[in-house]
């Protein structure tokens, strides 16, 4: 295909049965940050997995809105790449859904970022986007969007995980701290006693 010439000339590997990119080497390491990019258009699909290749992300994909809601409730995400026009479900009224979900089972709000070509930040907003990022998408501009939204939802998911992990310290200690205490109290009642 004219695709495929195209991409064995810009120098990105092509396997047989698909597309196995060679990306730009990534500014940020995404390291087991999961990402779901929701697009009905396979070459997108193409083009941003080919961009997060490199980063360490894993990256799964929906090829509409029903299908990206239905992902959603059942897996957890750092972050979502969604596009706005798309079959079944646009992207609207899958963050919509997405958004009522969480708020039903109190999960922390996913970052859910919209890629369009012409939509607006204050609707993309109004819907329950965190952010819009405009169509074209460079490699650089959707990994520095990636590494600023994800870096902090993890600071704030590492510092309760980090709360928790002490208040489970703390509660595990409770009961060696006691026995010492009534220990050191024992042993104080003893030397006033020997001091008598």
């Amino acid at each position: 295909s004219a695709l495929i010439s195209v991409l064995h000339g810009s120098g990105v590997k092509v396997k047989a049965q698909g597309y196995s990119p060679q990306p730009p080497a990534p500014a940020w390491e995404g390291a087991g940050v999961r990402v779901l990019v929701v697009d009905d258009s396979k070459d997108n699909q193409f083009l941003i997995g080919s961009y997060l290749q490199g980063s360490s992300c894993e990256v799964e994909y929906a090829g509409d809105g029903r299908q990206a809601v239905e992902l959603f409730r059942k897996g957890r995400y750092d972050i979502i790449l969604m596009d706005i026009e798309m079959p079944e479900l646009d992207g609207y009224g899958a963050v919509g859904m997405m958004r009522v979900f969480e708020t039903a089972t109190g999960a922390k709000p996913t970052p859910i970022v919209a890629l369009s070509a012409y939509s607006n930040q204050a609707k993309a907003a109004a819907a329950g986007f965190t952010r819009l990022l405009v169509k074209p998408i460079t490699a650089s501009g959707l990994l520095q969007l990636i590494s600023s939204l994800v870096s902090v939802n993890r600071r704030a998911i590492d510092a309760k995980a980090s709360m928790d992990r002490l208040e489970l310290k703390v509660r595990s200690m409770g009961p060696t701290y006691l026995a010492n205490r009534r220990k050191d109290l024992g042993d104080m009642k003893e030397w006033l006693r020997s001091d008598e």
